[in-house]
């Protein structure tokens, strides 16, 4: 279970200063700035601006604009300030309703550096008194911007701020009575022997209570700046825990952790005036911006898209689904949670590795087990999985051997889709390693993905009692999915893929199977894989294929949308992923995974399994409707204990009453709704015995339901004299009684 205290998502580098911030002597934060300029709204920009940088008049003047050099689309963001400023109506501050507080704090020097901190300190109700030799303030700013340009912006800043100026020249610390003492006195300024103790990062000296910053350090007018609003936060952990550690949140950072990538959208914006930008200009040259952040999951993935979510958002409402019992949230959070195909792209493409997999895998068993998982969205795929456990299960030692070295596992979908790929290969490796033991079933990954961990658990145990009882061989695995989940779960497997087998032991013939250029569509439980990744492509270069790499490829292999069995809970999403994956290339696609093979094939992608270049087999056309699935099970174990041991296998068919014609129309759709031709058939053999229909006469259609498990399945069908035409299928959770 996930434990609450522990955050998946704690790396995550979304959010964090972009490269223009991170440059930034005062660390200003732009996305939000140039995102309200993008909208057209100069007020709400001016309003960020001034939260920023305190004296935007006075910024907008002095700024070297740093960030320009780094920036990857070189937006004027100095231009952006200036016309902020220019075009802002409502510049009216803030006025904060707090009570004043009786600590009383001393700033010497009226400065950038000591009025910004005199400013942060007094709108938080601070007694502040600011010394200054001279009685006009801003310092040595006065040298570069009219004196007049400082008195307005200051008094403006200071509106409903209350600070005592006294102009006085203060020689001796020791004479001031004050709770803390910010020391800011200017380029060449009295520091009163306190420089060679100074903290770079919180500006605090070796004397309690005293603080040092500003010009009198080195520093430009706008490190000056930062200092005075770092000066003020030290200044208020000091006074309320009595530490002179500062607050690390408020320091200068310089670390830029999100990559920096240009996407060259456009040249640059030429004010027309040649001096300033109009309005729309601003307008304009904001939109070049790309707001740079860390969204390599979301651009790369297509339920993150969907969902409009990042890794933290994930995290967070993962949290709220398990946390809260009733309501709309609950519901809403259970949607997120049952979308995701848990395939791990997003962490094989993140810089940090941080995949919702985890997240959202645990969060299933908590629903599961909670009792908030809808249990229709994967009774298909359970009951699917039973059969195959049950009714299609073999575990089989090699004729003449009790024990085994190898035991090939092909997963439940190769059985079901490619039985010829089974029998083809288990003959292979038995001329190769003739005591191969072999075992028809499935991982357990259905269970894992509805979250059902004792459902999971108890496929496990069946499997490795077999494994056991054959002498514990190494496990030949034709299926990603069933490497991954034995290698997550069953950590006492050795695994092994066919197709490393093959590779090692070799083709029996080399043939141009494989003509012109492919693609090796890698499936997402490969990614964990690389021998297996490898080898499917030296063995698809023998067959003669001139292999042509994609960018979702190897460690960032992703879905074709079957993962998590995500198509009953959000069909958009499945058909998202479904058409990125088809759409990566023009180019034909050689596929490992049977259940890629099938989706791409079903999308009308030119797809072939690479067991049909090795075994010189016909490439299957069209994807098998899901009633043959289970046929398909028990043909194969029927023909294979047959074949291999010589034993008769009987295949117990239900037998129906009625005669159902069932056309390619009807039978796409039951593939769509997971609708099998047995569940149709119990409908209709019920509505016929019990005469439980609806009949129209005009149209001579009767429609009627049945409720099997927990799916109620309806049917409407025209009788004629021999049999009953289907002509509609659906169904749906509702019990009707």
């Amino acid at each position: 279970m996930i434990d609450n205290s522990y955050s998946y998502t704690y790396e995550c580098v979304q959010g964090s200063n972009p490269p223009c911030t991170s440059v930034c002597p005062i660390n200003f934060k732009t996305r939000d700035f140039i995102s309200k300029i993008k909208k057209g709204n100069f007020n709400s920009a001016y309003k960020e601006y001034a939260k920023n940088v305190i004296f935007p008049g006075v910024v907008s003047l002095i700024c070297n604009q740093d960030c320009h050099g780094i920036c990857p689309e070189k937006v004027s963001v100095l231009e952006l300030e200036k016309a902020v400023v220019r075009y802002a109506v409502k510049k009216d501050p803030i006025n904060y309703n707090l009570p004043e507080r009786g600590e009383r704090i001393a700033v010497i020097g009226a400065g950038l550096s000591g009025l910004a901190c005199a400013h942060r300190l007094a709108t938080r109700k601070y007694q502040v008194d600011v010394f200054e030799i001279d009685s006009k303030l801003g310092g040595s700013l006065k040298e570069i911007i009219n004196q007049k340009i400082l008195d307005d912006e200051f008094k403006l800043q200071f509106k409903y701020i209350k600070y005592k100026l006294i102009e006085e020249e203060i020689l001796d610390l020791d004479k001031l009575d004050y709770d803390a003492i910010y020391i800011a006195t200017g380029e060449k300024g009295r520091h009163f022997n306190l420089l060679d103790t100074w903290d770079r990062k919180s500006l605090a000296t070796i004397k309690q209570g005293v603080f040092l910053g500003g010009r009198v350090t080195g520093g430009s007018h706008m490190t000056a700046l930062m200092h005075g609003m770092i000066a003020s936060a030290s200044i208020e952990k000091y006074i309320k825990v009595g530490s002179m550690t500062g607050q690390p949140e408020t320091f200068l950072d310089t670390q830029c952790k999100i990559p920096i990538k240009s996407k060259n959208l456009s040249e640059p914006i030429i004010p027309i005036s040649g001096e300033y930008f109009l309005k729309e200009e601003a307008v304009q040259e904001s939109i070049r911006c790309t707001l740079c952040d860390c969204t390599e999951c979301k651009e790369r993935c297509e339920f993150l898209q969907h969902m409009d979510l990042l890794p933290r958002k994930v995290e967070s409402d993962s949290q709220m689904a398990r946390s809260t019992d009733e309501g709309l949230f609950e519901r809403v959070g259970t949607r997120m949670i049952v979308s995701c195909s848990v395939c791990g792209h997003c962490g094989s493409v993140c810089p940090k590795n941080i995949n919702v997999e985890e997240i959202l895998i645990e969060s299933k068993k908590f629903l599961f087990e909670s009792g908030h998982y809808p249990p229709p969205l994967h009774d298909f795929y359970i009951k699917d999985m039973a059969y195959a456990l049950t009714y299609a299960y073999v575990a089989k030692a090699a004729p003449g051997y009790d024990k085994a070295t190898y035991m090939f596992f092909p997963g439940c979908q190769m059985t079901a889709s490619n039985t010829e790929h089974v029998e083809m290969a288990y003959s292979y490796m038995l001329e190769k390693s003739p005591d191969t033991a072999l075992m028809l079933g499935c991982c357990g990954v259905p269970a894992l993905w509805a979250g059902n961990h004792n459902l999971l658990n108890d496929v496990i145990e069946q499997i490795k009692n077999d494994w056991l009882n054959l002498g514990k061989p190494k496990i030949v695995t034709a299926c990603p999915t069933c490497a991954k989940t034995f290698n997550n779960y069953v950590p006492e497997f050795k695994i092994i893929s066919l197709y490393e087998y093959i590779n090692e032991n070799g083709l029996n013939s080399d043939t141009g199977f494989f003509e012109g250029k492919w693609v090796v569509f890698d499936p997402c439980s490969s990614k964990s894989f690389p021998d297996m990744q490898e080898s499917i492509r030296n063995i698809a270069v023998k067959l003669g294929a001139e292999l042509i790499e994609i960018k979702d490829s190897k460690i960032e292999a992703r879905c074709c949308g079957m993962g998590g069995h995500i198509y009953p809970s959000n069909p958009a999403v499945f058909h998202k992923m479904l058409n990125a994956s088809v759409k990566e290339s023009e180019l034909p696609y050689i596929s490992y995974c049977t259940n890629c093979r099938n989706v791409f094939l079903s999308a009308g992608k030119n797809t072939i399994h690479i067991l049909d270049g090795v075994f010189g087999l016909k490439p299957l056309e069209n994807p098998y409707h899901i009633s043959e699935l289970r046929k398909n099970r028990l043909e194969l174990k029927k023909r294979m204990l047959n074949i291999i041991w010589g034993e008769d296998f009987e295949i117990m068919r239900q037998e129906y009453s009625i005669n159902l014609k069932i056309s390619e129309e009807i039978y796409d759709k039951m593939d769509r709704l997971h609708i099998s031709e047995e569940d149709v058939y119990q409908v209709a053999e019920y509505c016929e015995q019990n005469n439980e229909t609806v009949f129209d006469d005009e149209t001579g259609i009767h429609t009627g339901h049945l409720q099997i498990g927990i799916i109620t399945y309806w049917i409407q069908y025209i009788k004629h004299e021999d049999y009953l035409e289907l002509i509609n299928v659906y169904s749906h959770r509702i019990m009707i009684s």
